[in-house]
């Protein structure tokens, strides 16, 4: 496989395990007080 980057960031097993948990992070941290993605920043 080639050598790929996004924004200056090689695409390898790691960086896409790190972004996943800040998406994970994210996703917690904007949760409503009902739980659910009201407040998602990805909407």
């Amino acid at each position: 496989m080639d050598k790929r980057e996004i924004d200056g960031v090689e695409i390898n097993g790691k960086s896409i395990i790190t972004s996943l948990k800040i998406i994970k992070q994210v996703c917690k941290d904007n949760l409503n007080e009902k739980g659910n993605c009201g407040n998602c920043p990805f909407l």
